[in-house]
C-alpha cells in the first residue's frame, strides 16, 4: 500500500510497503479519497516529524477490505468512512471507521469530520433552532459549519477578511459580512435586530476573535474552534483587551460565554452528553442523504496522489484559493 510520510520540515515521502492484516478490533479500509485539513497538515508539514501526524491526514472515505475479529459494525465491500491518513490503504480502528449510505457520495463523505466539528460548536455553544449565528473564518471547516449551521435552521452570517474567501462562500449560496469593515457590528445589527446568538470562530487567528468579540450582542456564546498558535500583535491584543476585558468589560458585564470546542468522544457511549463523533457522523452523512446538506461544493481542489506536496507548498505560500482539497487515490 501507498502512503504519504513527514520525513522532514517540508518534505514529504511517498512510501510503498506491504498491505497489513487487521488485527482484532481493527478494519482494513481501501481508500478512494481522501480530504485535506489545512490547519493541522499544514502545521505537521513545517514542523517536520514530531510524532504528531507524522503520516497526514486523518480524513479518507472507501470500501471495508478486510475486517479483524470482533468487528461486527461493518462488512467487507461497505462503503465507509475512515479516520486514516493520506494513502490507498490503511488499518483502522474499528470504532474509527462509519458506514456511508448508497446515496451519499465520497466527494461529501470525506468532509463529514470537519462538519462534525462545527456541529460540536453548535451543541457547545447551546444553540437553539433559529437563532442567529455567525461564522467567522471561511477556510473549509468555517464553511462547512456555516453549511451545517444553516442546515439546523440558523440565520446564519458567514464572517471573513479575505474577498476570495468571501466570493466563494457566497457562491455557497450563504449571506457574507467583511471582517475587516468597521462598521460590521451596525451591519449585523441592522440585519439581524436580536443580534447575533452564537459565534463560531474557526480562523484561528487572533483577529477573527476579535471580530466574534465586535459582533456579540448582550449574553452571546463564542464557540472557539480555531488555535491560536502565536501571540497577537500589539494592536490586536490592544482591541480584544478593549473588547473583553477593558472596564466595563464586556465579559463581565455583557455576559459574554467564551467555550473552548474541539470535537465529542469518537465512541458512542462515552460522553455523558449523548452524544460522539460516530453519533455526529451517522447525523451528518443522513442530512446529505435526504438533500438537507450537501459538503461537495466546497471542494475547490482534486489532485492525484502525487501532486500533494506541491498543494502543501501552496498552503504554504498563503493561496487562499485552496479551499477544500481531496486526493483522488484511484487516479493513479
Amino acid at each position: 500500500m501507498r502512503r504519504w510520510t513527514i520525513t522532514g520540515e517540508r518534505r514529504l515521502e511517498l512510501r510503498e510497503t506491504a498491505t497489513p492484516r487487521p488485527g482484532a478490533g481493527e478494519v482494513l479500509v481501501g481508500i478512494e479519497l481522501t480530504a485535506v485539513s489545512a490547519g493541522s497538515e499544514l502545521h505537521a508539514y513545517r514542523s517536520g516529524p514530531s510524532g504528531f501526524m507524522d503520516d497526514p491526514g486523518y480524513l479518507a472515505a472507501g470500501r471495508v477490505l478486510e475486517t479483524g475479529a470482533g468487528v461486527t459494525a461493518v462488512r467487507p465491500g461497505e462503503r465507509v468512512f475512515a479516520a486514516a491518513p493520506h494513502g490507498d490503504a490503511a488499518i483502522v480502528p474499528a470504532h474509527r471507521v462509519v458506514p456511508v449510505p448508497d446515496e451519499v457520495p465520497f466527494d461529501d463523505a470525506v468532509l463529514c469530520y470537519l462538519a462534525s466539528l462545527g456541529l460540536y460548536c453548535l451543541h457547545a455553544g447551546e444553540y437553539a433552532a433559529g437563532e442567529n449565528v455567525a461564522v467567522v473564518g471561511l477556510g473549509v471547516v468555517g464553511l462547512c459549519a456555516a453549511l451545517v449551521a444553516t442546515a439546523c435552521g440558523a440565520r446564519v452570517h458567514a464572517v471573513d477578511a479575505d474577498d476570495h474567501r468571501l466570493r466563494f462562500a457566497a457562491g455557497l449560496g450563504l449571506r457574507t459580512w467583511d471582517g475587516r469593515d468597521p462598521g460590521l457590528a451596525d451591519d449585523v445589527l441592522r440585519d439581524s435586530p436580536e443580534g447575533i446568538d452564537l459565534v463560531v470562530e474557526t480562523s484561528g487567528a487572533w483577529r477573527g476573535l476579535d471580530t466574534a468579540a465586535r459582533v456579540c450582542r448582550r449574553g452571546s456564546r463564542i464557540s472557539v474552534l480555531g488555535v491560536y498558535r502565536d501571540l497577537p500583535d500589539e494592536q490586536t491584543g490592544a482591541a480584544l483587551h478593549r473588547q473583553l476585558l477593558s472596564f466595563p468589560a464586556r465579559f463581565h458585564y455583557d455576559g459574554i460565554r467564551i467555550v473552548g470546542c474541539a470535537n465529542h468522544p469518537w465512541r458512542d457511549g462515552d460522553d455523558v452528553g449523548g452524544w460522539s463523533v460516530q453519533r455526529s457522523l451517522r447525523y451528518l452523512l443522513e442530512c446529505v442523504a435526504r438533500g438537507r446538506l450537501s459538503l461537495a461544493p466546497v471542494i475547490t481542489d482534486r489532485i492525484a496522489p502525487g501532486d500533494l506536496p506541491a498543494l502543501y507548498d501552496r498552503l504554504d505560500d498563503g493561496d487562499r484559493s485552496v479551499v477544500g482539497a481531496v486526493v483522488d487515490w484511484t487516479a493513479g
